[in-house]
Order: C-alpha cells, then sequence, then structure tokens
C-alpha cells in the first residue's frame, strides 16, 4: 500500500452559485474520491443534480491533493471536502492547510479543520476538512519554502495515558513541532473524571526554528470514571489560511480495588465526540464549523462519513487482563509475580507496532527480569511516570501472556494501570483498498492489597517529622502519599573495583525517599524564598543551600524531591566530607548522558544529564552545585533551585522549566567520605544509591 499524504478534512463547508440552470432539483450527494479516502459533502441546495461531480487523487512531485470536477463549477453553497488520515507510527498528528487551484492557475488559502478523537473500540480517527467554495484543484500537501516538511504547519502529540487512581496528579505533555514560520497557540480543558490543576495556554512565533514546543498538562483524577482531555491548537502559517486542530483523548480514573474500568461508551465518530463535548475549546470549534458550512449538521454528516469510509464497529478489538500471584494481603518489599495477557479479535489486523503501559501507584515498583525481546522497559519521556514496554504484537484470535513483577513499599491498597496500544493495517472496508492503519488501545487495571508490619509513610511516620514540617511551607497536605521506602542492597558498591563495598552508614542511610510535582504561586514563593523563610544558608526554619549566583524564583511548576536518612544531617564537621545528590536525565534522551570512565563503572552518577548535589568539606562547608554533564563534558548550569537541610531530611525545590520532559527519570545518591573519597586504605566512606546504578533510573512519579 503506498504512503498516503495528509490532507487537510474539509469540514467547514462553504457554498456559492452553481452552474446549470436555477430550477432544477439540487439534491445532497455524497461524493467518494477515487482511492476511497476522501468524501465531499454537496449540501441541498448547492449543486444542480445533473453536475457529474469526481474526485480523482492527484501527485505533483512532493505535492499531493485531489482534482475536483467539473473544473469551474460553483456552489452556492460552500461544500465541504473531508479526508480520513491515517495514524503516524506513534500516533502524532498532521496539521495541514489546503489551497484551492482554479482552472486558471489562480490560488486561494482555505481555512482547515483537524479533527481527532477515540472512536467505537477504542480505535483514534482523525479528519481533516475544508470548505470548498468552487472547483478545481485543492493541494493538501504542497512543498512551501523554509520548512522541514512538504506542505503540514505542525506534528502534533497528545501521548496515552494508562489509567490512573482517583487523587493520582501527573503531567501530560503536549508537543507540537511547527513546519513552517507562522504564529502557533496551544490551549487545553478537561472534563468528566479529570481536571486541570491549572490553566493551560501556550503561545510562540516559529520563524526557521522548528524545534518541539512542549506544553505540560498538569492534570487531577478527582473523581471516578472515565474523564477526557481536550486540546486545540490554532497556527496562522506564513503565506496559508488558519488551521485549527482539536484533539480528544479519554482516561480512565478507577478507585483500588474496584474492578477494572469497562470499555468507555466511545462516540460513534469524531464528529460525535466533537459534538458531545461540552468544553469551550470544542464550542469554538463547532461554532466555527457551523458558520463556514452554513449551519451543518456535525453528527447527521459524521455518521454518513462513517458509513461511507467504513464504520469503526468493523474494526478488530484488544483485549487485555492483569493478574498478581498476590492480591490480597502482599508482603512489602517482596517482589510478586504478575502477567499481562494481550489478544486481537475480530477482523484481520497486521500490526506495525504494538505497545504495553504500565502504570503504578505512588507506593508500587514494577520490574522486568525476562527476555528483552518480549518486553523492554523504556524510560519514556512522553509518556511521564510510566514503563512503556515494548510487546510482540498478537497475530489476530491468539493471545501471548508477558510476566512482569510488583513491589509494594507501603501497607495500602494499591492498582496497576495498564493500556495496551497497537498500530496496525486492518484489512477491510468498502473503499479502502487492501488496508488501512488504524491505531487501537485497550485499557485495565491490577488491584491490589499490600500489607506489612511497617507503619512508614504514614502521616505519624517519626522518619517523616522533618518533611512534613517542611510541606507545610509550601501548601503540601499530605507529604507521606508521595514517600516511598527505598529496598537497598545490605551493601554499596564503590565506583571502581579494588575498594571494598560498604554498609551505609548513619548519615547515608536512606530510609525515606519522593518526588512530586506542584505549582508554587509568585507570593508563596516570595515569602519562602525571595524575603524569606529560607534564606541562603542558616534560618529559622532549615540551612538552605542556593546555586551561585543567585537567582529569585518565579511562579510556575516545580518538582520536589526528598531524602531522609537515619541520622540528623551534620551542618558542621571537622573530619567528614558529604555529598547528597539527585540527578537527572533531564532531556530523556539517554544517549547524552554521562558515561564515567572505564576504571569506575560504578560512579552514582552514571546514566543522568544534570546533577544538583548539596556538598561539603570541612574547609569550605557547605554549597550547592548544578552541573550539566549532558554530550561528554561537565559544567556548571544556572540554576534557581534550593536545598534545604533540615534534621535528618534534604530537599530539593527546583523549577520544572530547568528540565526537557516533564517528568525526568532520577537518582537518588548519599556520599560521605574523609576526604579522598574511600579511594585509600582504611577506605574511610559509606553511601547509598537508589536505584543501584545498574537498575538505571526512577520514573518520576505520578
Amino acid at each position: 500500500m503506498k504512503p498516503r499524504a495528509i490532507g487537510a478534512f474539509a469540514v467547514g463547508l462553504v457554498v456559492a452559485s452553481g452552474c446549470g440552470d436555477d430550477e432544477s432539483p439540487r439534491p445532497e450527494r455524497f461524493v467518494v474520491s477515487d482511492d476511497g479516502d476522501a468524501v465531499l459533502w454537496v449540501p441541498e441546495g448547492s449543486a444542480p443534480a445533473g453536475v457529474d461531480i469526481r474526485i480523482t487523487r492527484v501527485e505533483r512531485g512532493d505535492d499531493s491533493g485531489y482534482a475536483l470536477e467539473p473544473s469551474g463549477l460553483v456552489f452556492t453553497t460552500p461544500a465541504g471536502l473531508f479526508v480520513r488520515l491515517p495514524p503516524t507510527e506513534d500516533g502524532q498528528r498532521w496539521v495541514s492547510s489546503a489551497t484551492l487551484e482554479s482552472e486558471g492557475g489562480e490560488r486561494e488559502s482555505l481555512q482547515t479543520f483537524a479533527l481527532g478523537a477515540e472512536v467505537v473500540g477504542g480505535v483514534e480517527e482523525t479528519w481533516l476538512a475544508t470548505p470548498i467554495p468552487h472547483f478545481s484543484r485543492v493541494w493538501l500537501r504542497e512543498t512551501m519554502p523554509g520548512g522541514p516538511a512538504a506542505g503540514r504547519d505542525a506534528v502534533v502529540f497528545l501521548g496515552p495515558v494508562a489509567p490512573k487512581l482517583v487523587g493520582a496528579t501527573w503531567e501530560t505533555p503536549i508537543v507540537v513541532t511547527p513546519q513552517v514560520n507562522g504564529n502557533y497557540v496551544v490551549r487545553a480543558e478537561a472534563t468528566g473524571a479529570i481536571r486541570l490543576r491549572a490553566p493551560v495556554r501556550a503561545e510562540w512565533v516559529a520563524f526557521g526554528q522548528f524545534s518541539p514546543q512542549l506544553t505540560p498538562l498538569p492534570l487531577e483524577c478527582a473523581q471516578e470514571g472515565p474523564g477526557k482531555i481536550e486540546v486545540q491548537l490554532h497556527t496562522v502559517a506564513e503565506g496559508r489560511g488558519p488551521t485549527t486542530a482539536w484533539i480528544q483523548r479519554d482516561v480512565q480514573c478507577v478507585p483500588p480495588l474496584n474492578p477494572p474500568p469497562a470499555p468507555s461508551a466511545a462516540p460513534a465518530s469524531v464528529g460525535h465526540a466533537l459534538q458531545e463535548s461540552l468544553t469551550e475549546l470544542a464550542a469554538e470549534t463547532k461554532e466555527t464549523l457551523r458558520s463556514g458550512i452554513g449551519g451543518l449538521e456535525l453528527m447527521y454528516v459524521s455518521n454518513k462519513l462513517a458509513e461511507i469510509l467504513g464504520s469503526a464497529a468493523r474494526y478488530p478489538s484488544l483485549s487485555l487482563t492483569l493478574d498478581g500471584s498476590c492480591t490480597d494481603g502482599c508482603t512489602l518489599d517482596v517482589a510478586h509475580d504478575a502477567t499481562a495477557t494481550l489478544g486481537v479479535t475480530g477482523s484481520a489486523l497486521g500490526a506495525t507496532t504494538s505497545h504495553l503501559l504500565l502504570s503504578p501507584s505512588q507506593h508500587v515498583e514494577i520490574r522486568y527480569d525476562g527476555p528483552t525481546d518480549q518486553l523492554t522497559p523504556i524510560q519514556s519521556s512522553v509518556e511521564a511516570g510510566t514503563i512503556v514496554a515494548r510487546a510482540p504484537f498478537v497475530p489476530t484470535g491468539q493471545s501471548q501472556t508477558l510476566a512482569f513483577k510488583y513491589v509494594c513499599k507501603a501497607p495500602g491498597t494499591h492498582a496497576i494501570g495498564a493500556l495496551y496500544r497497537v498500530r496496525g493495517e486492518f484489512t477491510g472496508g468498502e473503499f479502502t483498498g487492501s488496508s488501512w492503519p488504524v491505531l487501537l488501545e485497550r485499557p485495565t487495571v491490577l488491584n491490589f492489597r499490600c500489607a506489612g508490619a511497617s507503619t512508614a509513610c504514614t502521616p505519624q511516620d517519626p522518619k517523616l517529622t522533618a518533611l512534613a514540617q517542611l510541606a507545610a511551607f509550601f501548601g503540601v497536605v499530605e507529604p507521606h502519599l508521595a514517600c516511598v521506602l527505598p529496598s537497598l542492597p545490605s551493601l554499596t558498591q564503590w565506583s571502581g573495583s579494588g575498594v571494598p563495598p560498604k554498609a551505609p552508614g548513619n548519615f547515608t542511610r536512606l530510609l525515606r525517599r519522593g518526588a512530586l510535582v506542584t505549582t508554587l504561586a509568585q507570593a508563596l514563593l516570595d515569602a519562602r524564598f525571595n524575603n524569606s523563610d529560607f534564606p541562603c544558608g542558616a534560618g529559622p526554619n532549615g540551612f538552605t543551600l542556593c546555586p551561585s549566583p543567585v537567582q529569585p524564583l518565579v511562579e510556575g511548576s516545580y518538582l520536589m524531591l526528598y531524602a531522609t536518612v537515619q541520622d540528623p544531617i551534620p551542618l558542621t564537621d571537622a573530619t567528614n566530607h558529604f555529598q547528597y545528590g539527585f540527578v537527572f536525565d533531564a532531556d530523556g534522551n539517554p544517549s547524552n548522558n554521562y558515561v564515567p570512565a572505564a576504571a569506575y563503572p560504578n560512579d552514582f552518577f552514571k546514566g543522568t544529564d544534570r546533577w544538583y548535589a548539596a556538598e561539603y568539606s570541612p574547609a569550605a562547608g557547605w554549597s550547592l552545585k548544578v552541573t550539566d554533564a549532558s554530550g561528554g563534558s561537565t559544567s556548571s548550569a544556572t540554576s534557581m533551585a534550593r536545598v534545604i537541610l533540615r534534621d535528618d531530611t534534604i530537599l530539593l525545590v527546583v523549577p520544572a522549566s530547568e528540565f526537557s520532559v516533564p517528568a525526568p527519570s532520577y537518582r537518588t545518591t548519599l556520599f560521605r567520605h574523609t576526604g579522598d573519597y574511600g579511594a585509600n586504605a582504611p577506605h574511610d566512606w559509606d553511601g547509598a544509591v537508589d536505584p543501584p546504578v545498574a537498575s538505571g533510573l526512577h520514573p518520576f512519579p505520578q
């Protein structure tokens, strides 16, 4: 099947006067293109019945579009050209303008709409629509100077989201990659069981620079049930008409120990999804469509298009079940077996990509120790806080079982959300030829209860006292919810060979750790740091380390990470040197991470590219060092971060803007020595590292 160009979807239906007898009947018509990928809706009264309307796919070098005949036909009311778009390999959506070229070569830009949503059976569909006032050619993809791709305004990615627990907070990024010079505006809303924790709007101008622009969506599962994320991208590209993309994504919110979510009652078509939405963004899109079309009955036309282009109800469906060996009273810090069973039923489906997304709750870890050709955990910057696993494609009518392990880190009821996502070639449909690309999803949840003697990570946990006191200054009401009990080896390996491993000491024995994302207002930041409750150095509420030069903190999204050790961290010490670090893969790109020298395979900072380290020496005292370690070299980095030492707890507060991804994977490191890093006899050092260097990094919790 030859690649199909990404086109513009005609939903703005415009009308002009038709040629022929004005008294002749003017019936409504739906005209299908010769390739079966486009439909022209001719409203009743817009063109005479005797006109033989034809739509033919045309190519011109890298350009592509449709020839609309008879050339020169003018509609009394604009017709609408609708094109169904295949999904890209990773679920991105193209946003494109359309250009109308008349028989004499005159050209005019058309307003274009890209409409994307989940439809029946977890299938994602995207339409592009544009009004057609007259014939002869519509170019949907054209070579334009100055851009990285031909004839496309932007690429939009809104990543999939596995089911989340009620009360969970997370960030799902909108990634927009401009393709041409122009103005770009992104807005977002949430409905149903989820809500935005802060307004979302981003605006920028692209001129010669077409790097991806990331807009984080701070989300929360407010109640049980289905929720929806809606995104609107409005583009005014240089030399083109405006484009509006409206994209909807479903999210399931589930409480622990409830049944897995049933398949969502998705609409039958993208038009239905847009029609049923109640957000301001959808209302704006619908009104623009209606005004351009002159009173378009969106659901009626979308039903017809679904029938003509192939009903989603005939597509294949996915199945996904999770089973755990322990679901009631699971022992803490013990790896319990679990399986994910994947299946495909219905019509034939040949896959090009197949993934399983596993999303643990805050106090659960997921591990996989099996063959890497079956399930390979990937730390992804797109699906923040989720383990993305490559899963083998399951042939239609068969099933595949994959094994993994889960570990309870705190007592209570917990859940693991899962999403099976397949992009494949669907065989079927009246006009689609041999196959048609589809994107399908199926969610489920594994519920379980963890039990054990530990009473840690509760509001009464004495090891969280200092954290709770600090959290109160920043409006974090229940800091114990972000708490994890690290499961560490009894001995820690030194960075190189020839030095014996050591057990963590009183100042490096990591007993609690945690991380969360929160939004801090300017007034609060001013009171805490800029005026302040936490001045640089000794203060009434803790010892605060500031970078050099000191920069005032500004309102926005912040990452907060903490570590609690056995004994209070000394503010002065005549003998010992300390290093407490939080190190990150700040851009989600493992290829540019720090690679230590071959002699130091266990370097605590291995596999990261941005370091925040609170360091102490008897001569210089405490300092905060922020380092950029990307690309094979290290250099001091400018930062607005703060580190607070209070009793047995170290707290890092850092703007999310210092990272290229919304939820960077990280490692917590603690190290003590007497001046030589423990390299020489008697090797006086101890430390802890979580996770172990050989295990990579922790995903940032949601």
